[in-house]
């Protein structure tokens, strides 16, 4: 019997990685990346998700066994992985990500995307525009109804004519059946 430390090296390198061996790698990086196991517990689950979503991302080039043993090696969490947390929940992690310095610098040009977001100017209300805009808009409603009454109608059109099909196909099984229940030797 073969000692389990040592097993994933008895396995192909290029065979894909299971669930358990990329949440395996999460928990190794939460670990990395935290202070505390309450952190690493949370991180866990985050790291766990990021890797999947990149192992569905990438399937034409999955986590395989080698990535798996080199990820374990490793004493530092990859920076791909390290960036998606940051912009993807600084809330929950704000506290112990502030003494951080990778995620320090990551943070501050999240603060300035956000802070663009909200200078969009939003759509006016209907009582807010202009004639000419409400036309507009109206018009581009207009267009799009029209289109889905086409499609509508076209949908119509083939379930009629595949409707009509069937009856005719019945009709000729019923034709055959009486043929073959009235003249079962020919």
């Amino acid at each position: 019997m073969v000692n389990n430390k040592f097993a994933i090296y008895n396995v192909d390198t290029n065979r894909k990685a299971s669930a358990k061996q990329i949440y395996a790698v999460a928990r190794h990086f939460a670990k990395l990346q935290s202070k505390t196991d309450a952190e690493a517990f949370k991180l866990t689950k985050v790291f766990g998700a990021i890797m999947m979503k990149f192992n569905a991302e990438h399937c034409e080039t999955p986590i395989t066994h080698g990535d798996i043993a080199k990820f374990f090696e490793l004493e530092k969490v990859p920076a791909k992985f390290v960036e998606q947390i940051t912009s993807k929940a600084p809330k929950a992690s704000t506290k112990p990500k502030a003494s951080a310095k990778t995620s320090t610098k990551s943070e501050a040009p999240k603060a300035t995307k956000a802070s663009t977001k909200p200078k969009e100017t939003p759509k006016p209300k209907a009582s807010e525009q202009s004639v000419e805009d409400f036309e507009a808009t109206l018009q581009g409603l207009r267009k799009r109804i029209n289109v889905a009454e086409m499609s509508i109608e076209l949908i119509e059109d083939k379930v009629e004519a595949h409707d009509k099909k069937l009856a005719s196909m019945d009709a000729k099984f019923d034709i055959l059946m009486a043929f073959l229940e009235t003249n079962p030797d020919a």
